[in-house]
Order: structure tokens, then C-alpha cells, then sequence
């Protein structure tokens, strides 16, 4: 009887890989530049969220939220203060979920999470608009996420 699997030897050569698809190509240059792009998109907007405190204490909320009104960045200050409310908000649905041993049974922290989502994106925006907001937002930071930097480094 013969071995099923014959053991590669130094002399035998790797099987070869099979032949592409007729689907599967090179990106164009083109497409590569637009990777890229949404990428470096990406990070940007991942650098501009770390400094957004995600869990303030009520001193350092007062005080970006004031610096922001006495620049007259009302849209940013209120959209950031509605961010603060609705991480809260999942939070506490979060909490109350495991606690109760309630997984997936209710649907408010699905539309917390949407409503998060859209939230933030909304003050990604407006941070880009504005960009003294996000210098008072880099004053006022005093840490940033360490894993949020790790994949901004890499």
C-alpha cells in the first residue's frame, strides 16, 4: 500500500499554486491611489477621535465645552456634548444588559449605536470644518487612547 501523503523531500518540487481567476488582477494605479487615500482618510479621522475625551469628569467637560462657546463653535460644543450623553447612554444599556443577562434581547442599544455612529461622524466633519475646535480639543486632552495610537503608528 501506498502512503497517502508523500513527505517533501529537498530533491521534490513545492506543488505549484493554481492559476489565477480571470477575476482576480492587479490594482491600477489609479485604484491603489484611492486605497490609499481612504486610508490616510481613516487615520486621520482616527487621530482627530483620540483626542476626544470618552469618559470626562465634569471639570474637564466644563472646560473644553466653555472654551468651545467662547470661540463661538456652538455646533462643535453641542455635538460633542451629545456624543458624551449617548456613550453614556450605551454604556448604561450596555451594563444593564449583562447584568440582566439580557444578550441581544433589546434593540435600544442597536439604535444607541447607530445614533452614536452617526454622531460622530457628524463631529468628525465639523472638526475638519473648524479646526480651532480641534486645537482646543488638543489642549484640553490630557491622554490618548494607547491602542487608537498603536494603529495610527502602524
Amino acid at each position: 500500500l501506498k502512503p497517502f501523503l508523500t513527505p517533501l523531500t529537498a530533491a521534490s518540487p513545492l506543488p505549484t499554486p493554481p492559476p489565477a481567476s480571470p477575476s482576480m488582477h492587479k490594482l491600477t494605479s489609479l485604484e491603489a491611489q484611492r486605497v490609499t487615500s481612504v486610508l490616510d482618510n481613516t487615520l486621520e479621522k482616527l487621530q482627530t477621535l483620540s483626542y476626544i475625551p470618552t469618559e470626562p469628569d465634569a471639570d474637564s467637560m466644563d472646560s473644553i465645552t466653555n472654551a468651545l462657546a467662547d470661540s463661538g463653535i456652538n455646533n462643535v460644543k453641542s455635538c460633542l456634548h451629545s456624543l458624551w450623553q449617548l456613550e453614556d447612554s450605551y454604556r448604561r444599556t450596555k451594563e444593564n444588559a449583562f447584568s440582566n443577562s439580557n444578550f441581544g434581547g433589546n434593540d435600544s442599544g442597536f439604535e444607541i449605536g447607530e445614533q452614536l455612529y452617526n454622531t460622530t461622524r457628524t463631529l468628525c466633519r465639523l472638526l475638519r470644518k473648524h479646526p480651532i475646535a480641534l486645537d482646543i480639543l488638543m489642549e484640553h486632552s490630557t491622554s490618548r487612547p494607547q491602542n487608537v495610537m498603536n494603529t495610527c503608528q502602524y
